[in-house]
């Protein structure tokens, strides 16, 4: 569905779930992409994403996209819907989001992550 809710090209990007690869790692393929680390807000640790604060995501047009990894099912910002996903993907005012798949399942690596990226990138989105 198209939002009339619009964000700034050049906003936040936010990578959340559980990484398999460390952070360094992934600002050596934003810097390879030549695109500005500071753009970028990591929260990796599992147990973080289950509290970190979705609603700020929500109608703040300095958020560009999101890009999920694996995240706990109960998290909170999920509201009535199945997850986080979920919920970002069917109500209005939140950023786009991308999932990082790796073999049909959500994990972040540093293939996917770049794929995604690289996707945005052509797509002139970021």
């Amino acid at each position: 569905k198209e939002s009339v809710y619009e964000t700034q090209k050049d906003g936040k990007i936010v990578v959340i779930g559980q990484s398999e690869v460390n952070v360094n790692k992934l600002q050596g393929v934003i810097k390879s992409l030549g695109l500005d680390k500071e753009r970028f807000e990591f929260c990796l640790e599992y147990d973080a994403t289950k509290t970190y604060n979705y609603k700020k995501l929500q109608y703040s047009p300095k958020y560009r996209v999101v890009l999920f990894g694996p995240v706990p099912h109960s998290s909170t910002g999920k509201n009535e819907s199945s997850s986080v996903i979920a919920e970002m993907t069917s109500k209005e005012g939140y950023p786009r989001v991308v999932l990082l798949n790796y073999n049909n399942e959500l994990k972040i690596t540093k293939s996917g992550f770049r794929k995604a990226l690289e996707m945005l990138l052509n797509e002139e989105y970021i």
